[in-house]
């Protein structure tokens, strides 16, 4: 098991390249906080299938939980 947030703490960057799509964004976001779906799910407050739907394509997250999700991300990387 590779652990991304340690990766990135120890080379002081993320070694994952930056997305370019929404759904692309969702995987990179969950990888480089560490979280399996069932964490990210767990966080935002949504089902893991949701999550799983968004990784895929299958479904388009809202608006608001593209909030949720960029204040996850911003509490755990403040510098």
């Amino acid at each position: 098991h590779i652990s991304i947030p340690k990766i990135s703490s120890f080379i002081g960057s993320n070694p994952l390249p930056v997305p370019e799509t929404e759904v692309a964004f969702i995987r990179y976001a969950r990888l480089s906080l560490g979280y399996t779906q069932s964490r990210l799910s767990c966080e935002l407050g949504f089902d893991r299938d949701r999550i799983w739907r968004w990784e895929t394509g299958r479904q388009s997250p809202s608006r608001a939980a593209l909030e949720k999700l960029d204040r996850l991300l911003r509490e755990r990387f403040r510098p």
